[in-house]
């Protein structure tokens, strides 16, 4: 995420976890993420391209590939809903 931070070209709007809008940022987070994911480096440079500083590209697409394949690999315990944990009160996100 530090790597996103130092790389993007404005800030980037994010909704809370249970929130079930899926914004547009996210969205191409997402979709970079896919592209990322099924080896489709031009697709996730293009998509990238919307948020990132196109110097910072390469180093974005390289995170986007390494996430990817770590979230292959990673499952949710089935007793674990993230959809309803507690989130605190204090906690202000759309």
């Amino acid at each position: 995420m530090s790597n996103l931070a130092v790389s993007v070209t404005r800030p980037i709007a994010r909704h809370a976890v249970r929130c079930p809008c899926l914004g547009q940022d996210e969205a191409v987070l997402l979709s970079v993420l896919h592209h990322a994911g099924i080896g489709d480096r031009y697709g996730a440079t293009v998509q990238a391209a919307q948020l990132v500083r196109q110097e910072r590209l390469g180093p974005i697409v390289d995170a986007a590939e390494d996430l990817s394949i770590a979230m292959a690999g990673m499952s949710v315990a089935p007793d674990i809903d993230l959809l309803t944990t507690e989130i605190p009160a204090n906690v202000s996100l759309h």
